[in-house]
């Protein structure tokens, strides 16, 4: 009797042991074919930079977040094309800037709006942090990172583990949100604003200037859980990176302080102003065809703000309309 148990026992482990291994290799074979699939059909053609043309009269980019995104508006600053987005870390700046500038040769002039929210340790929040908003925002990005060997790219983290397996492998990840990218690809009808990472100008209606609103927003930026207000050296590190676009397309950069509202000014922290003062200082020292334009004291009425750091549609308009005057006089200033 035992040793029909123990027969028994071995043949039932035998046959278990052969289910587990086919259902191993049959996992493995479908996730190989997904990936050689998606590598090959979805994620090689759909998502490649080189995609992103702009017609020859595009002639000056504005980049950044949200302040880029509400306070230039293309509509007012000839061949200017605004492909800004609200909560684009200026880490993911910087490569989408590199990757459209190096199809698009033509281009000469950037914009860029930079605060000193961006020198301020709240901009590393969404930087391969494990969360699920820096998760979709490196989704959204990660095809665009042309160095992998970025020692900013905190490579154990999950973030930069799913967006390399779907990018560099393939894998199926987040492929339902791709799909209509992916079948405007295939019918020859691609629109690069229904790519996640691409922006464009915000046009927004509103006016919310309440002390109370405007306060709770600073400390959103500018400080932590414990109510203290750090500076970011990875902030710094970026800001240095974008400049470092004028020598590597011999491009012109046009730093702007966009207008805020003079109580949000109030809020900002001695120390991270000092650290914006002192970065941007720095970025005109040290790369060439850099200009500084500040514009946070912008006068401008009230009720032109959408918030305490943004413009609304109205404001924007008497902004952008401002910028192309003043960037017209720098020029005749630096002809003479």
């Amino acid at each position: 009797m035992a040793f029909y148990i123990s027969n028994f026992n071995g043949a039932t482990m035998k046959k278990h042991l052969n289910w587990l291994l086919i259902t191993v290799v049959s996992t493995l074979a479908l996730l190989i074919s997904a990936s050689l699939i998606g590598k090959h059909f979805f994620v090689g053609p759909v998502y490649n930079p080189a995609l992103f043309k702009f017609e020859d009269s595009i002639n000056t980019l504005i980049i950044g977040a949200s302040h880029s995104a509400t306070s230039m508006d293309p509509d007012y600053i000839e061949g200017a094309l605004n492909v800004a987005i609200s909560g684009e870390p200026l880490y993911f700046t910087y490569y989408k800037a590199k990757a459209l500038l190096k199809n698009n040769p033509h281009i000469k002039d950037v914009l860029i709006a930079i605060s000193p929210i961006h020198v301020a340790q709240y901009s590393d929040n969404y930087l391969f942090q494990d969360n699920a908003g820096s998760r979709s925002i490196t989704m959204n990005y990660y095809f665009l990172i042309d160095d992998l060997s970025d020692p900013l790219i905190n490579t154990f983290s999950s973030d930069n583990i799913i967006s390399y397996l779907k990018f560099h492998w393939g894998l199926p990840f987040n492929y339902m949100s791709d799909l209509r990218v992916v079948l405007n690809y295939y019918r020859n009808n691609v629109n690069y604003a229904e790519y996640p990472f691409y922006g464009g100008v915000e046009r927004i209606e509103g006016n919310h200037i309440e002390k109370e609103r405007i306060t709770n927003k600073a400390k959103f930026y500018f400080y932590d859980e414990n109510g203290q207000a750090n500076a970011s050296d990875t902030g710094v590190k970026i800001i240095h990176r974008i400049a470092s676009l004028t020598e590597q397309f011999d491009i012109k950069l046009t730093i702007i302080s966009t207008p805020m509202h003079p109580y949000f000014i109030k809020q900002i922290p001695e120390k991270i102003q000092q650290k914006y003062d002192e970065t941007i200082k720095s970025v005109e020292q040290k790369h060439t065809n850099i200009k500084f334009i500040d514009l946070s004291n912008f006068p401008i009425n009230e009720d032109k703000f959408l918030d305490g750091d943004h413009l609304n549609v109205q404001g924007s308009a008497e902004f952008s309309q401002f910028l192309v005057r003043e960037r017209l006089q720098l020029k005749q200033t630096n002809s003479e």
